[in-house]
């Protein structure tokens, strides 16, 4: 039970009949406006594209600013650099068999913008059924960024910008796509095995290994190295999120760790892989998770991290490392993805979206009363008989303090 809710600032529907999950949703500057103002952009499995810009509380018709069907299921949505040359956000959209990005501008006259328009930049199209995806300056490229894409069956496409660059199966006995993730600091992806354990490979250790995509057993190394693990850590969950953050408070400036999210527990993970710490949230399901920065400490010191969860009992909870520092009660929904963000210039709002696409944005604070008390007794105070009632009950009370509790005579009895 909360004794808190998170209350609605602003709400809408994202279509009907449409089926969303995680990764259908992202919140970035994606037309790259001066001001900096966010954006909120859907992505449904029924291949429908909308984007969203609030400017006040509650919704209105002229805030949906761009709605396309994209003519394919969109399983992902995701902001980077990824025009060569360009150091704008791009949009990056995952279907099934193709990988598409988008150049979106804001087209204006007279001051004002009239619409909204999406700028094919390039597209890839996939061998394998796709999963999902990440972005990261993959080699320690600077200024841009490059996509990895993990299809069903468990392989790793790597995408230069608008070259294909290569394609690794991390395991012969893949089963079923999990989480992904990439750690900049080591040049590591991170993902989670169907033997519950969390592996990490080196990019440039990929990129040298022998092309093991389609190989017959016992074939895969003949023409090169073989794919080895940096390390890898069983956590005796499946993991349904991975994200990389300074969460906890003892790290020091240049430390990162490894926030993984299970079915039932929250683990720590260092920077070589070993535990730190895990808590046990067996009373909860959880359906989304978060890594949000807090105001940095000081101007030299990296920001820390909260997390926060969303279960499936309708509570959003924040964790400060381990410790739970609030719940709120979030009715009406339940989430498959969350994010924090800045909207309207008004810091920490929580954008929510349902697998049903409702999105909500949502603060966790507290309203004030809106009443204020008042006496609704008319009558005139007698201050007078207020102050011999006083006196009399004072009376009363050393009295009985200094005779202490007698019994009544008229039924004392002795045996």
């Amino acid at each position: 039970m909360s004794l808190f809710q998170a209350r609605e600032w602003w709400c809408t529907h994202s279509g009907n009949d449409e089926e969303f999950d995680t990764g259908c949703l992202c919140v970035a500057n994606i037309d790259n406006e001066p001001g900096g103002t966010n954006k909120i952009i859907t992505g449904s499995y029924q291949g429908v594209l909308r984007m969203y810009c609030p400017k006040q509380k509650e919704y209105k018709i002229e805030d949906l600013i761009l709605e396309r069907n994209m003519e394919a299921p969109i399983l992902q949505v995701e902001a980077a650099r990824l025009v060569q040359g360009s150091q704008e956000l791009c949009l990056a959209l995952l279907h099934p068999k193709k990988l598409s990005v988008y150049m979106v501008s804001a087209v204006s006259s007279g001051g004002s913008v009239n619409y909204y328009s999406l700028l094919q930049a390039y597209e890839h199209q996939l061998v394998r059924p796709a999963f999902n995806m990440c972005y990261g300056q993959f080699g320690g490229v600077r200024d841009r960024d490059y996509i990895c894409v993990q299809s069903l069956d468990g392989v790793l496409s790597f995408f230069e910008q608008d070259s294909f660059a290569f394609s690794r199966a991390l395991s012969p006995n893949f089963l079923t796509p999990g989480p992904l993730c990439y750690m900049a600091k080591f040049d590591l992806f991170l993902v989670c095995s169907n033997s519950m354990c969390v592996e990490a490979y080196r990019y440039q250790v990929l990129a040298a290994a022998a092309d093991n995509v389609d190989q017959a057993p016992g074939q895969e190394g003949a023409s090169g190295k073989k794919v080895q693990v940096d390390w890898a850590t069983n956590i005796g969950e499946h993991a349904q999120h991975i994200e990389v953050a300074r969460f906890s408070r003892s790290l020091s400036a240049n430390q990162q760790e490894i926030l993984v999210v299970g079915e039932h527990t929250i683990f720590t993970i260092k920077e070589n892989g070993g535990i730190r710490l895990q808590k046990r949230l067996a009373e909860y399901k959880i359906s989304a998770a978060l890594c949000y920065k807090l105001p940095p400490e000081s101007p030299e010191a990296p920001p820390f991290c909260n997390i926060l969860l969303s279960t499936h009992q309708g509570h959003l909870m924040i964790f400060k490392e381990m410790q739970l520092v609030w719940c709120a009660r979030l009715t009406g929904m339940l989430p498959v993805s969350v994010f924090v963000e800045t909207i309207c210039g008004i810091r920490g709002m929580v954008v929510c979206m349902d697998c049903f696409g409702k999105v909500q944005i949502s603060y966790m604070g507290t309203d004030p009363p809106t009443a204020s008390l008042v006496n609704t007794e008319m009558k005139e105070l007698n201050y007078d008989e207020m102050e011999e009632e006083h006196q009399e009950l004072l009376r009363i009370i050393r009295q009985t303090h200094g005779e202490g509790a007698r019994e009544a005579e008229e039924i004392l009895t002795i045996e």
